[in-house]
């Protein structure tokens, strides 16, 4: 395995951290794009990214905008400006799909986004589904419309009356509020990450993980998720493209497995033919990060290698 790092420079001049990582000493046989989640970064996802590697697969990712190095050379870490939306985020990665297709344009590109990633695959496949061969969403859910409304009148709220660069202390308490709660004796906030307690101490050890985000973040990241979830927004989609849902029975993003369900409804609804959905017992939110996650490893490649035979 082969791993590299560059900047490349959006529309809008900003610079993006991005991480690939290449087979050795064989051609790819796919690209899998990775979509990080929220407070987190792209080198998170080493262990997998190089498992696939190994596998014969192109792996590439970057830190989203206000996230891991790109946020910190843009001054920008744990903020989107006004004029950024989740299509800004959404752009920013197709522009890293239109930079590693023209060095590998015949391979096929699956993306897989987990947690605030998967929203941003989600929109992706709104925008911009002719790129894609296939995509994962890991960690993801179905919120309710209702309190995305109401958490968005808060944060215009609380923007307006502060600073737009203020951290979000009250809506980070709202939204992360009693993810804990089905932990016994949990011995730190992020605990319903994983079940893996090294991967919990890195977590906290990394300056670019668990941090507040500020009011205009949490505005955006509501505001996306709404967009996400409005029907009859796929049309332009195949109705045979594949869809891999993942997730831990345990997990509170995606209200332990109902939000699961409830996604793999709406896509129903949407048209889509081609779904799969794995729950996995006991895990939580991070399922590529938890106990079992070489488990969740070989699933996805399977996955990927049934996907791949079935489209040639």
């Amino acid at each position: 395995m082969v791993m590299e790092t560059t900047w490349l420079k959006m529309k809008d001049n900003t610079n993006i951290f991005i991480k690939t990582w290449m087979p050795k000493n064989q051609s790819p046989q796919a690209i899998v794009q990775l979509s990080h989640g929220m407070v987190e970064h792209i080198s998170r996802y080493n262990a997998f990214a190089q498992f696939l590697a190994d596998h014969g697969f192109l792996v590439i990712g970057n830190d989203h905008r206000g996230h891991g190095q790109t946020g910190e050379q843009n001054q920008s870490l744990g903020y989107f400006t006004k004029s950024e939306d989740i299509d800004t985020l959404v752009e920013d990665l197709n522009e890293v799909t239109t930079y590693i297709n023209r060095k590998f344009p015949t391979l096929p590109v699956y993306l897989l986004g987990h947690s605030m990633g998967s929203f941003l695959a989600r929109r992706y496949l709104q925008k911009r589904p002719a790129y894609l061969d296939g995509v994962i969403l890991s960690g993801s859910g179905f919120q309710s419309p209702y309190i995305l409304s109401s958490a968005k009148k808060l944060a215009r709220f609380l923007i307006r009356k502060n600073d737009e660069k203020q951290k979000g202390e009250i809506l980070n308490r709202l939204t992360f509020l009693g993810y804990n709660k089905k932990i016994k004796n949990n011995s730190t906030v992020f605990d319903w990450l994983t079940r893996d307690p090294t991967i919990i101490e890195e977590y906290l050890k990394d300056d670019y993980c668990g941090f507040t985000p500020t009011n205009q973040f949490f505005f955006v990241l509501y505001d996306g998720i709404e967009k996400v979830q409005q029907s009859n927004t796929h049309n332009e989609v195949a109705q045979d493209l594949p869809i891999l849902l993942i997730s831990g029975e345990e997990d509170p993003v995606g209200n332990y497995g109902k939000g699961l369900k409830k996604l793999m409804e709406f896509y129903v609804s949407e048209g889509f033919e081609n779904l799969n959905l794995h729950l996995y017992p006991n895990g939580r939110h991070e399922i590529l990060n938890e106990i079992n996650r070489h488990e969740v490893f070989q699933d996805v490649l399977d996955w990927l290698t049934d996907k791949m035979k079935n489209k040639k």
